[in-house]
């Protein structure tokens, strides 16, 4: 399958561990700077901060892209950094822009003209010892809210993950957020969403602690060579447990394969609610007009900032898109920049996967093109809708028309939500 991002290719950060030519402190620090860049609108690649803080030379970078045989990648509209192939037709999952080849010695001269304050003590912390009584014990990723590190839970004699809110954050929306988060996963118990095992929000910092899978995340699972029918399975697991937050009163907004955990059985996980709305209209923590989640997976009523009319049919959408990636291994959006990406998603009324060379089941890219229409009241309801036609799709001479959206069960609900919404 021609995949956008190819077999073999790897994020930069996990090279350069695996490598041990960055320790994890210097990493975290390192990527905490990236992440700051990339909220500001202001990218940047991750080999450019680690040179600018005299983390990384570049004889050592250009030994390592010797010693796999690869080529440095960047994707210059949100600064994701690769190491793999040559980059011809590689488009970024994040964003949809092609990635560009980078050549070592001058990104070093391009790097020169970026003017920055420099990094303060803060941002160049390491690995605490002790929060509450986990121990970290590695950084396993970077958020716009937190940072997850791999942590000893001595009580119970267990690996979890711990999400820490920024140390250098005071920022009162991120740590209401931070907290729902905390709460609302506490409150979702499903197989298919992480699973919470404590949260202490007096904490300095704060934190919440997940259950800790060994195995990777869907993103990274279709950066390789994956099986069709096995990403619809797993995207069947992930709409299970959507579904059961639609039930439970919760939309995501921020839906994505990086958000999706696997474990070892290939089994989906739904995690990071750090944007998610209670749809009884309760809590609001965005201005209305603001812009929540990842471009390529956010629906047209997000992008469009239209915050009253995102609910659940939003995350179908997000889950619509990850259908269409799955059948045709590309976005449909493929090598549009960012500007061009948007105006061809608001220009869209649903998306088809076709194609001779597709071979895709006329069925499921059914499915795709109902949970993509432009509208949210033409989508599936809910994640569970979603996942009952995922069901049906699957079954032999099923008719393409009994596919279609079965029309909204809460409708008369949903209806009283947005005038809620229009009246806060």
């Amino acid at each position: 399958m021609n995949n956008i991002e190819e077999s073999g290719v790897e994020h930069l950060s996990a090279v350069l561990l695996r490598e041990r030519i960055v320790s994890a402190e210097i990493l975290a620090g390192a990527l905490g700077e990236w992440q700051r860049r990339k909220d500001a609108g202001r990218p940047i690649l991750l080999h450019q901060v680690l040179f600018r803080r005299k983390s990384l030379m570049v004889e050592d970078l250009v030994r390592l892209l010797k010693k796999s045989n690869g080529h440095l990648l960047g994707c210059l509209g949100c600064g994701r950094t690769l190491v793999g192939g040559d980059g011809s037709g590689q488009v970024c999952r994040e964003c949809g822009m092609n990635y560009e080849l980078i050549e070592v010695t001058s990104s070093l001269k391009n790097d020169e003209t970026v003017r920055e304050e420099k990094p303060t003590q803060a941002r160049e912390r390491s690995i605490p010892a002790r929060i509450g009584h986990y121990e970290p014990q590695w950084v396993l990723g970077m958020g716009a809210v937190g940072e997850v590190y791999l942590a000893r839970d001595p009580k119970h004699d267990r690996s979890v993950a711990l999400k820490v809110l920024r140390f250098d954050r005071d920022d009162e929306i991120l740590i209401k957020r931070f907290e729902r988060e905390a709460r609302l996963l506490s409150s979702l118990k499903h197989e298919h969403i992480v699973e919470v095992v404590d949260f202490d929000m007096r904490s300095q910092p704060p934190f919440l602690v997940l259950e800790y899978l060994e195995g990777h995340n869907f993103d990274s699972y279709l950066a390789g060579s994956f099986d069709r029918v096995e990403a619809v399975e797993i995207i069947r697991g992930i709409a299970s447990g959507v579904g059961a937050a639609h039930d439970q009163g919760v939309v995501h907004r921020d839906l994505k394969p990086a958000n999706v955990l696997l474990d070892g059985e290939q089994s989906p996980r739904v995690t990071d609610f750090g944007l998610a709305k209670e749809i009884d209209g309760s809590t609001v923590l965005t201005q209305m007009g603001q812009k929540i989640g990842t471009p390529s997976y956010m629906s047209p009523e997000q992008l469009e900032g239209e915050m009253e009319r995102v609910g659940p049919a939003s995350d179908v959408y997000a889950l619509g898109i990850m259908l269409y990636y799955s059948l045709r291994g590309r976005l449909p959006h493929q090598g549009r920049t960012p500007l061009e990406a948007v105006r061809f998603i608001l220009s869209q009324d649903g998306y088809e996967p076709g194609g001779e060379e597709s071979r895709v089941d006329s069925g499921l890219a059914r499915v795709c093109f109902h949970a993509t229409r432009h509208s949210p009241e033409d989508r599936y309801a809910d994640g569970g809708e979603f996942e009952q036609a995922i069901l049906l799709a699957q079954q032999e001479e099923v008719e393409v028309e009994s596919l279609a959206p079965v029309g909204r069960k809460h409708t008369r609900w949903w209806s009283s939500l947005r005038k809620r919404f229009r009246k806060e």
